[in-house]
């Protein structure tokens, strides 16, 4: 009788819910999550949002900039794929360099091979060491607060020098609580708090998440600005 009052304890600590792009929940049961505290659950979800992100952003950069793709792969999902498998795959044009000297080589005047990848990898590769190369978190796991620290301030350092490289006239929005304020997560060792504490912004919009038509509007907004910041 007393494994069958505990049975119920252990069912409920390894159920995990998500939510889904659509607002849905949905709740699996796993044996893992016994193994794992509120704490290693928000490491692997950061850690997956984190390189979820940058791979998106690697696929943006390389719809507006078709030849650097080319340089390496056979197409634009070959590239980003290649990215995304980087642990099992050879980068021999970056002459075995990772994290930040790798993405170093974007902004460097002589380097003539794929500059996204160079970038992307670079970011890529920092985001894996901050989190100790793991997929996952389990209760013995711990995660060192200078790696961290060190990640943040070297995408920190690229998103200014992509910013600097990039032609006027350009917008900055800062969409949603955290990047108008820092949201919940605030200003800390591994985040810099609201977009504007790292790069000059057009325009504000809040919310978490915001409305679309407060999106639109705020673009929409920024978007005016260009013919007066022009004309200074």
């Amino acid at each position: 009788m007393r494994w069958l009052a505990i049975l119920p304890m252990l069912l409920v600590a390894a159920c995990s819910t998500k939510m889904g792009k659509d607002g849905r929940t949905e709740t699996t049961v796993d044996a893992k999550y016994l193994v794992k505290t509120e704490v290693d659950r928000i490491a692997d979800t950061v850690r997956t949002d984190t390189v979820d992100g940058l791979l998106l952003i690697a696929d943006k950069l390389y719809k507006r900039n078709p030849r650097e793709w080319k340089k390496s792969a056979a197409s634009r999902e070959a590239a980003v794929l290649r990215l995304k498998l980087r642990q099992y795959k050879s980068f021999p044009e970056l002459g075995g360099l990772r994290e930040g000297q790798a993405a170093a080589l974007a902004f460097s005047e002589v380097y003539e091979g794929d500059r996204v990848l160079a970038l992307m990898f670079g970011l890529l590769t920092m985001t894996d060491a901050a989190f100790e190369h793991k997929g996952e978190f389990y209760i013995l796991d711990a995660l060192d607060e200078r790696k961290l620290y060190n990640s943040a301030r070297n995408m920190e350092v690229a998103l200014r020098r992509t910013y600097d490289a990039t032609p006027e006239p350009k917008l900055v929005v800062a969409v949603g609580d955290c990047a108008c304020d820092g949201g919940i997560f605030g200003e800390s060792y591994a985040c810099r708090g609201r977009v504007a504490n790292v790069l000059p912004v057009d325009v504000t919009i809040p919310g978490c998440p915001p409305p679309p038509i407060e999106i639109l509007k705020g673009i929409l907004t920024a978007v005016r600005r260009v013919p007066a910041r022009a004309a200074r």
